[in-house]
Parts: structure tokens; sequence; C-alpha cells
């Protein structure tokens, strides 16, 4: 279910022509940590890196955006800051965390954030099985 460093290898990849490389391939090492701890504990459907990390506009003071999809009954909010207490901050990340059904209403509505996050950001993981 999980394919997280063939991802990392696509994205550094992407990424070679920016000069500072083992800068960037010691956050996608911290992002590709960060996914599987959030993976192996929430089985979330996706995990999406999106940002200036996605883009290959990050920096040493970029911090990482992820959208976590999971079913949850509790609120995501809760879920978010409960991912964020769990996780090392040595890097700033922001977690969102919403339910597929959240996200497919906020397609529904034209919501350009999450569109953009959709077709824009990097699946880091993604269950299907």
């Amino acid at each position: 279910c999980l394919y997280l460093s063939e991802r990392v290898k696509e994205i550094n990849a992407m990424k070679a022509n920016i000069t500072d490389n083992s800068l960037l391939t010691g956050q996608m090492q911290e992002i590709q940590k960060k996914a599987a701890a959030i993976a192996a504990r929430y089985h979330p459907q996706k995990i999406i890196l999106f940002g200036s990390q996605a883009s290959g506009d990050a920096n040493a003071h970029s911090d990482i955006d992820l959208l976590v999809i999971l079913e949850t009954n509790r609120p995501t909010f809760e879920v978010s800051v409960e991912i964020a207490m769990m996780l090392d901050h040595n890097i700033p990340i922001d977690i969102l965390v919403k339910t597929p059904g959240e996200v497919s209403r906020r397609l529904e509505m034209g919501d350009f954030f999450y569109r953009n996050i959709l077709d824009n950001g990097l699946v880091l993981y993604e269950r299907n099985c």
C-alpha cells in the first residue's frame, strides 16, 4: 500500500536542477518519515504534499504542508493536532486533515484551494488495498 520511496525519488529528480540538492534530499527524507508515521498510525486514504515543497520552490526555511484524507468520526481539527503532536518538529509542518466527504464537498463547491492540492500536489501515500 505504501509507495513513499518511489515518490521521493521522483520528487528529487524533479528538483535536480536546484543547486543545494543535499538540503532537498534531507527535507524529502524528513517528509518521507513523517508521511510513513502518519500512514502507519492512521491508515489514511491519501497523504498529499502541497505548497512549496511540492512545487519545487522550497528553501531551508520552508514548512511542510500535508493534506491527510481519512475516514474519522472525530473532529478533523482534533486529529490534525494529534498528528502534529506525535511528529518530530525539526521542520515546521502544517497538517490539514479532511474526510473524503469533506474534500468532495469542497470540490463540488468549486474550492480552488483543494482543487489545486489535488491537481498539483504530490501523493506521498495512497491506500489501495
